[in-house]
């Protein structure tokens, strides 16, 4: 009989042991040595409803841009749109935001909490306290508080006190997935969790290869090795042979529903029948749905399917926020896998970004060489996890962690060398 661990039935973006870089269920969260604290104090007011948050789209996307870590997967339309599928299926939203005295927004806490059965997997027996979006089937990634500059700490002790007074007992499991690991707000908020009891531990580091663009696509193909300019050469510039397919822009060469279409039949042929792959259930292909029209219409998503023998062989799907380009969803036929259509599809991301005159290309968390070779340096994302010291859930989950570990040391090879 196979002992299910909780390991085994985290989605697969989040266990991909080839790109793990450390995981030690025992590490003790800690921040830099250098103490955290804030004479100014903020108060957090909640957000109760959908159409009181519908208020804010004017005014968050400018707050957003000017916080430490703008991400995609905190903008106004994401967060919405979630909100819009997920909201009532189990995910009570717990979001929260701060204003000055002049009554600009300065900060927020956009958590939730999953309810028991919220999503499958064994995960799902617990209550889950994470960011809007960071936990289930969808999840986002650079996740944070986020905070206009000079009120990050004081964001993130609110936070704490919010969480250890108002959220108190509502929660087994402290789950916050991808965040980047100098978010000043959130470590402040995980170091006031963790003086208050909060056994907070950092579960795994993820690499998120970056390159930063400062040039033509023209001018960063001459700066590139020989091995490289070939791979663009005939993978991209000059794709012929076996190589040779077309690109087609959503909205100019292809209407958004057919080629949404082929997109969801490309994840399935990738990643075939996962429920916990991207565009395998149906709120993930909901939320897309609603997502990528808006996105589409404010210049904010890259969505293009290059075309081969008659028939689609891959898709690119990229955020773009910040002037950054986020590259989030790559499927492709693995029947076209000779043709290389995954570095192809690479490096038409790339060049689109330059095209676009964007600042940077982050690939976000995931194994891939082409990526790896194009990126210039990395960002470390961090997710740190906690079993709630007060609630009967939280005793549990911290022993099916305990039997976790054991069970791993257990699978360990003896250095004893056996003499028969």
């Amino acid at each position: 009989m196979k002992i299910t661990t909780i390991k085994d039935t985290l989605p697969a973006e989040q266990v991909a042991p080839e790109t793990l870089q450390k995981i030690n269920n025992r590490d003790r969260f800690e921040l830099p040595e250098r103490t955290l604290s804030s004479t100014t104090k903020i108060t957090l007011q909640p957000i109760q409803a959908r159409s009181e948050f519908t208020d804010l789209e004017t005014e968050w996307d400018d707050f957003l841009l000017r916080t430490q870590t703008p991400s995609p997967f905190l903008s106004w339309d994401y967060i919405d749109v979630w909100w819009d599928v997920y909201g009532d299926k189990g995910f009570d939203v717990q979001l929260y935001i701060a204003r000055d005295e002049a009554g600009k927004l300065i900060g927020a806490a956009p958590l939730m909490i999953s309810q028991k059965g919220a999503f499958s997997g064994a995960r799902s027996k617990f209550r889950h306290l994470s960011f809007i979006g960071g936990v289930g089937d969808l999840l986002g990634e650079s996740l944070e508080l986020p905070a206009i500059k000079g009120y990050e700490v004081a964001l993130g002790e609110a936070t704490a006190e919010l969480i250890r007074a108002q959220l108190h007992g509502q929660w087994d499991v402290l789950y916050f997935y991808l965040v980047p690991h100098d978010s000043r707000s959130t470590n402040t908020m995980l170091r006031g969790l963790a003086k208050s009891g909060v056994g907070i531990k950092t579960v795994s580091s993820l690499p998120s290869p970056c390159t930063p663009i400062s040039d033509t696509w023209d001018a960063s193909y001459k700066n590139r090795s020989k091995k490289m300019k070939e791979n663009i050469r005939k993978l991209y510039n000059n794709p012929r042979g076996q190589y040779a397919h077309d690109r087609h822009v959503v909205g100019q060469d292809i209407e958004f529903e057919p080629a949404y279409e082929e997109l969801v039949r490309l994840a399935e042929a990738r990643w075939g029948n996962d429920s916990l792959a991207a565009f395998h259930t149906p709120e993930f292909v909901d939320f897309h749905w609603k997502l990528a029209p808006r996105l589409l219409a404010k210049g904010q998503l890259m969505f293009g399917l290059l075309r081969k023998e008659n028939e689609y062989a891959g898709a690119v799907y990229d955020f773009i926020f910040n002037d950054k380009k986020w590259t989030y969803s790559m499927p492709w036929d693995p029947a076209y896998a000779k043709s290389r259509i995954g570095v192809s599809l690479n490096l038409w991301s790339v060049a689109d970004a330059h095209d676009r005159g964007l600042k940077e290309v982050d690939f976000l968390p995931g194994e891939s060489g082409i990526k790896d070779r194009l990126a210039k340096y990395q960002r470390t994302l961090n997710t740190y996890e906690a079993a709630c010291p007060h609630s009967m859930g939280g005793t549990l989950f911290s022993l099916a962690r305990g039997i976790d570990r054991m069970l791993k040391h257990k699978d360990k090879p003896s250095n004893i060398t056996s003499h028969e």
